[in-house]
């Protein structure tokens, strides 16, 4: 339609707006980086003239629990599209040296007796969790009771999924991404709950995308601010749990080439997965990957959620034709599983052509 509204002489205000359903936000992000634009293009203001704290996505029930006895446990919680696997394997491959600063792991899943199964060159999607201790300091941050229990309705108006039954802990720990890179509708909104001028002030600079808030934003985004960050750096702004939920977004899977063939390990996925970490230059905190740093931390018989996801390497169905793979990075993980597939159809007495490995 954009094209052909072009064609038929329809004068164009500005350049069409994409989302993307696989960002961390979904098509939210696209929408609210071309937002502003529009009202630029249109000559309206940035901002509402008339701003009202918007009436909650969620009704709340809270009633008193204990931290250590939340009211469903913590395995029960299952995001949308998961499946709960149990961790066979975690064994790091790296040197404990100074001298080597990569921590990179090989994961073992099983999948005997679950609904999940994969392909040779399929991902896997696992859910992070964030840590209880940094969860129970988020709430000491912003006033909650983390052993509050919790009955959560959506209405409308909710983007977010949640469970019906759950403790305060459960709900920084399991769905809010609160160390998660908050987007400027996050800010907009905040800045409702602002009770310091000078602090309300300063987050609709940001919302209206003003030179100050540029700067601002710019600064928050160098240091790899979270939605904790932002919280703690903006005092006043306290909003309650009912309008957080649909504030934050929930954790989102992070996906990891599969490194087995089904051939060779029918009973188990296996990953190799390297921790992402990374420092902020103002404080010199040293920060972890939400999802890599949890696994890591996760031992042997330990649930975690997740989910097979198609990838786009295909292998050729002549298992003759030869196979020409280059890894980037540490990035072996599917070239492994890739090499366990011909291996396996060569113990099978099949004629396999030749594989090539670049790294």
């Amino acid at each position: 339609y954009d094209v052909r509204l072009g064609e038929l002489g329809g004068q164009r205000l500005l350049q069409r707006g994409v989302g993307d359903d696989r960002d961390e936000d979904r098509y939210f992000t696209g929408w609210e980086a071309w937002l502003p634009e529009l009202w630029a293009a249109l000559g309206a203001p940035s901002v509402p003239l008339v701003r009202e704290i918007p009436t909650p996505s969620y009704k709340v029930t809270a009633s008193p629990g204990k931290v250590d006895n939340p009211p469903v446990p913590d395995d029960d919680i299952v995001p949308p599209g998961a499946a709960k696997l149990t961790l066979l394997t975690n064994r790091l491959l790296t040197p404990e040296t100074k001298d080597y600063d990569r921590d990179i792991r090989h994961y073992e899943f099983e999948i005997k007796g679950t609904p999940v199964s994969y392909k040779t060159g399929d991902s896997l999607a696992v859910w992070p969790r964030n840590p209880v201790d940094k969860a129970e300091e988020f709430c000491a941050l912003m006033g909650y009771d983390a052993g509050q229990q919790l009955q959560v309705v959506p209405t409308e108006g909710a983007r977010n999924w949640c469970p019906q039954e759950l403790s305060v802990r459960q709900l920084f720990t399991h769905v809010l991404d609160i160390f998660g890179k908050p987007n400027k509708k996050f800010f907009d909104t905040l800045s409702l709950f602002a009770t310091d001028e000078k602090e309300k002030a300063v987050l609709e600079s940001i919302a209206a995308n003003s030179d100050e808030g540029k700067a601002v934003y710019r600064d928050l985004v160098h240091d790899f601010a979270h939605h904790a960050d932002v919280l703690g750096k903006f005092k006043s702004a306290r909003p309650p749990i009912d309008q957080i939920i649909n504030m934050v977004p929930t954790l989102k899977p992070r996906s990891y080439s599969i490194a087995s063939s089904p051939l060779m390990h029918p009973d188990m996925i296996q990953l190799c997965v390297v921790l992402v970490d990374w420092e902020v230059e103002s404080t010199k905190e040293l920060r972890i990957g939400e999802a890599t740093g949890y696994m890591r931390q996760q031992g042997p018989g330990a649930t975690l959620m997740c989910a097979v996801r198609a990838s786009a390497i295909v292998l050729p169905k002549d298992p003759q034709n030869p196979v020409l793979m280059a890894g980037m990075g540490t990035g072996l993980a599917p070239w492994r599983a890739v090499t366990q597939e011909r291996v396996m159809q060569k113990r099978q007495g099949k004629d396999v052509g030749p594989c090539v490995l670049f790294f």
